[in-house]
C-alpha cells in the first residue's frame, strides 16, 4: 500500500487554521513503523473559570481566584476518585486504543520524558525537546495534554468538559517534524487550535457542587471528551495509511 503524500482532513464548520506539513515521497513509504512516545499527561485535572474578571483586581483578586481554583480542583478530583475515574489511566488507554485502531504499524517506545527544571527542559503539557534518536522506527509520535478538566468560559456560564491535545510526527532519522496538530475539545481560544470540537452540553455543570452530586456524569463527560479527541487523532493517523487516490 502506498501512503498518501499529504495529510488531509476536511472539517465542517472549523474556522481554526490548520497546521499541516507534507510527507516526502521517501517518508511516505509502505510498511512505515511509528514509534509512540509516552503521552505527556503531567498536568492536573482542572476546574476553573477561563475569563474571570476577579483575577484582574490586583494581588487580592488574583489570590482569590487561585484559592477558588484550588478548592474547585480538589472537589473535582474527589468526585472523579469516587467515580473510580483515574484521569491519566483513562486518557492513556483511550488515546492508545484509538491509535491501534488506525491500522498503522505502531511500536511503543520506552522513554523517560525530560522534566521541567532550572535548565528549561520540557514543561508539562509540551512536546519533548529531546526526542530519542536511533530508534528502529520510521516516525515518532509525540503527544501532550495541556488542558483537561471542567472549564467555564466566563464567571456566569456552565462548566464544560475540556481537553486540549497537541500531537506531532517526527522523522525518526532526522527528527524533522512531518505532521503537527492541536485538537481542542471545548476550545477557549479557537485561534490556537488546528481542530476545534464543541463540548457536549449534556455534561454541563453549574458549579463543582453539582459535579460532586453527579460524579458519574462528571466522569462520563471527561471520558466523552477523551474519546472525541482520540477519534480525531485516529482520523489523522488513518490519513497516513490511506492509499493515494483512495
Amino acid at each position: 500500500m502506498r501512503f498518501s503524500i499529504l495529510l488531509l482532513l476536511v472539517l465542517v464548520g472549523c474556522s481554526a487554521p490548520a497546521t499541516r506539513t507534507e510527507l516526502s515521497t521517501d517518508a511516505a513509504k509502505q510498511g512505515a513503523v511509528i514509534g509512540v512516545l509516552p503521552i505527556n499527561t503531567q498536568q492536573k485535572v482542572e476546574a476553573r473559570v477561563d475569563d474571570n474578571p476577579i483575577g484582574f483586581a490586583g494581588t487580592a483578586g488574583r489570590l482569590a481566584v487561585f484559592k477558588g481554583e484550588q478548592t474547585r480542583q480538589k472537589r473535582l478530583v474527589e468526585a472523579l476518585t469516587e467515580a473510580d475515574f483515574a484521569y491519566r489511566k483513562e486518557v492513556n488507554r483511550r488515546l492508545r486504543e484509538a491509535f491501534v485502531e488506525s491500522r498503522l504499524n505502531l511500536k511503543e517506545i520506552k522513554f523517560n520524558r525530560t522534566i521541567d527544571n532550572v535548565l528549561g527542559e520540557v514543561a508539562p503539557g509540551r512536546f519533548e525537546r529531546r526526542p530519542p534518536k536511533d530508534q528502529p522506527v520510521d516516525f515518532l509520535l509525540d503527544v501532550y495534554i495541556d488542558v483537561v478538566g471542567y472549564i467555564a468560559p466566563s464567571i456566569n456560564q456552565d462548566y464544560l468538559p475540556t481537553l486540549h491535545v497537541g500531537a506531532r510526527l517526527l522523522d525518526a532519522n532526522t527528527l524533522d517534524e512531518v505532521y503537527l496538530t492541536r485538537v481542542e475539545y471545548n476550545p477557549l481560544d479557537a485561534d490556537e487550535a488546528t481542530i476545534t470540537l464543541e463540548a457536549d452540553s449534556s455534561f454541563a455543570f453549574k458549579d463543582t457542587e453539582a459535579m460532586l452530586a453527579d460524579k458519574d456524569r462528571a466522569a462520563e463527560g471527561l471520558a466523552k471528551a477523551m474519546d472525541a479527541v482520540a477519534e480525531q487523532l485516529r482520523a489523522d493517523m488513518m490519513a497516513l495509511a490511506a492509499p493515494e487516490g483512495g
